[in-house]
């Protein structure tokens, strides 16, 4: 999910920013869906199984992202970019996403740079750390 926000808000929000008939508006809501699902993961990564609030916020993690990919699925953010993208400009923003993915952060940071140029700049070494992180702990 961290990776998915982080890579989204690189080049999807800026492109839908300039496409969308409506502005900001959604781009504001889905930063701000991002934000608090990687503040619930953080939380719950911490947490134990036989915590009492382990299910509620998993509850609350799986609540948010369903809502989220209904939003981003209706007929207005994904449809309207594809719709006014040529399908030059979607492989381009597609090969972008790809490679975002490979270099960038993969864990929920509690502070991070939504908007660029500070995502950009930002993104590619929290993602070695992150996967040094993983390495050295022997986490998967």
């Amino acid at each position: 999910m961290a990776r998915h926000s982080v890579v989204e808000e690189m080049y999807v929000s800026p492109a839908a920013r300039k496409i969308l008939s409506n502005g900001d508006e959604p781009i504001v809501e889905e930063i701000e869906e991002h934000a608090e699902v990687e503040e619930l993961l953080q939380r719950w990564e911490g947490m134990h199984g036989d915590d009492p609030e382990f299910m509620a916020v998993f509850e609350q993690i799986r609540d948010g992202l369903l809502h989220h990919i209904a939003e981003e699925e209706e007929p207005k953010l994904f449809p309207e970019m594809q719709a006014a993208l040529s399908q030059e400009e979607q492989e381009d923003l597609g090969s972008k996403i790809t490679e975002a993915k490979k270099a960038g952060a993969h864990q929920a940071a509690p502070v991070r740079p939504r908007r660029p140029p500070g995502d950009k700049i930002l993104g590619p070494p929290v993602g070695l750390m992150d996967r040094m992180r993983d390495l050295m702990s022997g986490r998967s």
